[in-house]
């Protein structure tokens, strides 16, 4: 069976289709820097670049494809500065690990389907 979802971005929303029609579209509230889909657990990851009034707040998310609603949302916690943020995403869809870093140096490891942190490392 082929995956039946399709998601676009445009600026701050995700747009998702089911069989090429549009079923919803998920606002984020910032713009969007990355998003990654994955197909087993029908969620996509959203990592965010908040504007700097609202540095400090969560910009990791994770979405359920089928009804539109934020299972998890994560804020990058182990900072020393005020304004960080986590910076790139990487899935490993085989044993449902979502690695994120930050903009102060730390790689953390989080379940994507929980979102709970498995570990975290500075690596600056």
């Amino acid at each position: 069976m082929n995956f039946p979802f399709e998601v676009k971005k445009f600026n701050e929303t995700l747009v998702i289709f089911k069989d090429g029609n549009k079923i919803r579209s998920v606002e984020i509230g910032c713009k969007i820097q990355q998003f990654i889909v994955s197909e087993p657990s029908y969620t996509i990851f959203v990592l965010t670049e908040p504007p700097v009034s609202e540095e400090g707040k969560e910009n990791l998310f994770c979405i359920d494809i089928v009804t539109g609603k934020i299972n998890w949302r994560k804020l990058a916690s182990k900072s020393r500065s005020v304004s960080n943020v986590f910076t790139c995403i990487e899935l490993n869809s085989q044993d449902h690990r979502l690695t994120v870093w930050d903009w102060d140096g730390y790689r953390y490891v989080f379940d994507s389907i929980t979102g709970k942190e498995i570990e975290s490392h500075f690596f600056k």
